[in-house]
């Protein structure tokens, strides 16, 4: 069986690395091409299959969108075309022909259903409702229901019937979340200890930093990202400056600590939670002296693509910086073997936390985060029984009452109850005792025998 990737942003390896990993295992034929065109495109010899000596793997630079419909055309034997989206092009007769029945658009967290959503709005050639074939596979069933449900109720003029698309030449085939790998619970401790340096007498908290973004003020007509900035933009580190020019770096920096400030005089929420002193190096604090009660280490790991506070990284005692280029395992899922506690701010990553057995605390942010918009708190409340706040599995707290109430507690308050946990898999990232690569091969390979 022939079977190609498109690689067309580096969070696509997160999700197919396991895949392509299993395939290769199945004896597939696998071609990686890498979408150049994209504007979050990630080159060949970033590739973590890169340099693996495996001639199973074909590796393809596409430049232009131009070059991706020739090397659709071309192609010969492609079984399946693997994405994390649907066809974002509009299809020609010969190119219908080639990729129907064998368009493959794997989940790939809430992003799945936000891109059918709002299609319209990622200025893609073609229409999200085109005549073709393809196979979804998303982690549960009923992460699919509520996607699905999510796009039908907030649905707008635009797009009001993109819910359709998962009803119309979509079959449905739940696997899993194929970001977890089984292998990834055999991985040497000792090994991991010794790779980051950390002490062998000490259990692991990790903290995963405040994702200050903003453009979030665009995600709506009257958005402002005044609520960050007092949380967390106003003590964000100067350390990126760039050292070729830095007298101008600095002057950037100090330009756009201004504009925060003034951003925080004018909003009031904004105001009060800074007068307050609820903010992330209020967060850090009580995190350090749980840390410090409990005997356990305090790792962050930013990601590459947000800044950081100063004193998260001041308070920290191992930083992981993360690009996102290490998969299957990467650096986080290399971490969850050793650690006690995941810390984050409603983050997707509470669902590789649960499936690697780790609990949670979920930070909840206020609603201003998303600019009190309905539709996109949809996915991120913090309600009893949500993905952030699932009794036994995943403990939330406001930021107000972690700041007091944290530094109390003991780590033997965050336990994760079994019972509930699977009830927490079975609802969000699928059972433990199924591979979902291994299911995701079991669907194209028998709908592969039946298209014999």
């Amino acid at each position: 069986m022939k079977i190609v990737f498109l690689i067309d942003q580096t969070s696509c390896y997160r999700y197919f690395s396991t895949l392509v990993d299993y395939c290769i295992h199945k004896d597939c034929q696998i071609e990686l091409w890498h979408c150049y065109f994209s504007n979050k495109h990630i080159k060949v010899k970033k590739s973590p299959f890169f340099n693996t000596a495996n001639n199973s793997i074909l590796f393809k630079k596409i430049l232009t969108e131009k070059d991706l419909f020739k090397s659709i055309s071309d192609s010969q034997s492609v079984d399946y075309f693997v994405s994390i989206n649907p066809v974002t092009f509009r299809l020609s007769e010969l190119l219908r022909e080639k990729i129907s029945g064998k368009w493959c658009i794997v989940q790939h967290g809430i992003d799945s259903f936000g891109t059918v959503w709002h299609w319209h709005k990622f200025g893609y050639d073609g229409a999200l409702l085109q005549d073709y074939e393809r196979l979804f596979f998303p982690y549960t069933t009923s992460f699919f229901n509520e996607g699905k449900k999510w796009i039908k109720k907030f649905s707008d003029i635009k797009g009001k019937n993109n819910y359709s698309f998962f009803d119309e030449n979509t079959s449905v085939y739940p696997i899993g979340c194929c970001m977890y790998n089984r292998k990834y619970k055999d991985i040497d401790d000792n090994y991991i200890r010794s790779k980051y340096k950390i002490s062998s007498q000490k259990k692991l908290l990790i903290y995963l930093p405040f994702p200050f973004y903003p453009e979030r003020e665009k995600y709506t007509k009257n958005g402002s990202y005044a609520w960050q900035a007092a949380f967390s933009g106003m003590f964000l580190n100067h350390n990126n400056v760039n050292k070729n020019w830095m007298l101008m770096s600095y002057m950037r920096f100090f330009v756009k600590k201004v504009v925060y400030f003034s951003k925080v005089i004018f909003d009031r929420e904004a105001r009060a939670w800074l007068l307050k002193r609820w903010s992330e190096p209020k967060v850090i604090d009580t995190i350090k002296t749980f840390c410090e009660k409990n005997n356990l280490i305090l790792v962050v790991k930013p990601r590459g693509k947000f800044p950081y506070t100063k004193k998260v990284y001041k308070s920290a005692d191992l930083i992981i910086n993360d690009n996102d280029l290490q998969h299957n395992p990467s650096k986080l899922q290399e971490l969850f073997p050793i650690a006690d506690l995941v810390v984050g701010y409603q983050s997707t990553a509470v669902l590789e936390s649960i499936l690697n057995n780790i609990p949670y605390l979920n930070i909840e942010c206020p609603d201003s985060l998303l600019n009190h918009e309905e539709s996109r708190l949809y996915f991120h409340r913090c309600h009893s029984g949500s993905m952030y706040n699932f009794k036994g599995v995943v403990t939330n707290m406001k930021i107000p009452h972690l700041i007091t109430e944290l530094h109390k507690k003991n780590i033997e308050e965050f336990n994760i109850n079994k019972a509930q946990r699977d009830l927490y898999m079975e609802k969000y990232v699928g059972q433990e005792s199924s591979n979902p690569a291994e299911n995701f091969f079991k669907v194209i390979n028998q709908s592969f025998r039946d298209s014999l």
